[in-house]
């Protein structure tokens, strides 16, 4: 869709449960490239969810490897200003958990 590229206001919503182990994470059949760059993305997805402090529109560019110094003005960061930081901490637990948990899985199927 055009997601605000046309000037509109444009809405997003970023779900995320991680409590379930995302489809990124290490798997059968999946090779050491891949896990690395499936890792990869898992964490610039992340990120993007977590940094409420910065554009949205920056964010996207950096992660093509553009820049821009000034914001977009219309993202949630950039209307509602620098927000209070919050302790994801047990979120970021929960996520290694479960990426180590997934990295013996794949490493037990291979060796096995």
């Amino acid at each position: 869709g055009r997601a605000g590229r046309d000037g509109i206001e444009a809405h997003c919503a970023l779900f995320c449960d991680l409590t379930v182990l995302p489809s990124l994470l290490p798997s059968k059949g999946r090779g050491e490239e891949q896990t690395r760059r499936a890792c990869h993305q898992l964490t610039c997805l992340f990120k993007y969810a977590v940094r409420c402090n910065e554009c949205r529109w920056r964010q996207v560019l950096s992660h093509f490897a553009e820049k821009r110094e000034a914001g977009c003005g219309v993202c949630d960061s950039c209307i509602g200003g620098r927000q209070p930081e919050s302790d994801v901490t047990d979120d970021a637990v929960a996520l290694l958990r479960a990426v180590q948990q997934s990295s013996r899985e794949a490493a037990e199927d291979q060796a096995g």
